[in-house]
């Protein structure tokens, strides 16, 4: 009975995932708004290359780029990245945390909300104490069926 329910305990241990998790960006500005959530904080890149989904937008513009600390809203008319709408923010990584962020120039606004970490993960040491638990009471099962035989 004891292996059977250790066998199941393991198994939900080490085949659970983490518990899912979004980030959700919500950007305005006078040339466009949009509504982005993402599983995970990101970088930079392109909106629809990251794996998340654009919840909603509104203004000119068909796609967006975020950079160390910059968003672009790209438009059919933006020949290069200088005639495109271009938040500036004043601190690097700002796509990496939570918070309200004011653009430099103009007056957009990001808030990044959320956490992407879902369920937490044990650390090493929990495993091995869990571990060193259930084989110490394996033993002490163990044990206690050979007393049951050796006195039948």
């Amino acid at each position: 009975m004891f292996r059977k329910w250790g066998l199941a305990v393991w198994a939900s241990l080490l085949l659970a995932g983490p518990a899912s998790a979004t980030v959700t960006y919500a950007f305005t500005s006078d040339s466009g708004d949009f509504v982005f959530t993402s599983p995970s904080f990101f970088e930079g890149g392109n909106i629809p290359g990251l794996g998340g989904v654009v919840i909603s937008h509104s203004g000119n513009f068909d796609d967006v780029r975020f950079g160390d600390s910059d968003i672009l809203l790209l438009n059919s008319t933006c020949e290069f990245d200088g005639n495109c709408f271009d938040a500036t923010f004043l601190e690097d990584g700002i796509f990496q945390k939570t918070g309200t962020f004011f653009a430099s120039d103009g007056d957009a606004k990001i808030v990044i909300s959320g956490s992407p970490t879902g369920a937490p993960v044990p650390e090493p040491s929990t495993w091995a104490l869990l571990a060193v638990g259930l084989a110490g009471l394996g033993l002490a099962v163990n044990r206690g069926m050979r007393a049951t035989r050796a006195s039948a």
